[in-house]
């Protein structure tokens, strides 16, 4: 599904749309894109829509962050500092493998991370001043 926005608001609403009926525990999202697409963006609207009323914050000094949620969590990570060789992969394993969190990953490639790793994975690109390109693969 590939499709082009020209806002946040836009770009939150038709991502959310598309995988609404899939946000259950151990639901795996990648994120890829530049810096400054959406990213983060786009998982602050989700948690917002999810009704999570904390603040959601980039995770890219602390590498994950995790909200609550009706007796699961989102879990929000980032891997924008990271290479392969620079952090303990089987940390990394457990994070993705719980099964009680929705997890979104921003910049998987960056440990190169498969996107079959995720149930979906999104791919954001700039191509204007407020306009995205939008890709999701699904498993």
């Amino acid at each position: 599904m590939n499709f082009i926005v020209k806002s946040e608001t836009e770009l939150g609403e038709k991502i959310f749309a598309a995988i609404k009926n899939h946000l259950r525990s151990g639901f795996k999202c990648g994120l890829s894109g530049d810096l400054g697409a959406g990213k983060t963006t786009l998982v602050k609207y989700i948690a917002k829509k999810l009704g999570i009323k904390d603040e959601v914050t980039s995770p890219t000094f602390t590498l994950q962050k995790t909200y609550p949620l009706n007796g699961k969590y989102l879990q929000h990570i980032d891997f924008y500092r990271l290479s392969p060789n620079s952090f303990d992969l089987s940390e990394i394993k457990e994070w993705l493998d719980d099964e009680r969190a929705i997890t979104f990953v921003e910049w998987p490639e960056n440990l190169k991370l498969s996107p079959a790793v995720f149930d979906v994975f999104i791919r954001i690109e700039i191509v204007g001043q407020n306009k995205r390109k939008v890709s999701l693969k699904w498993k």
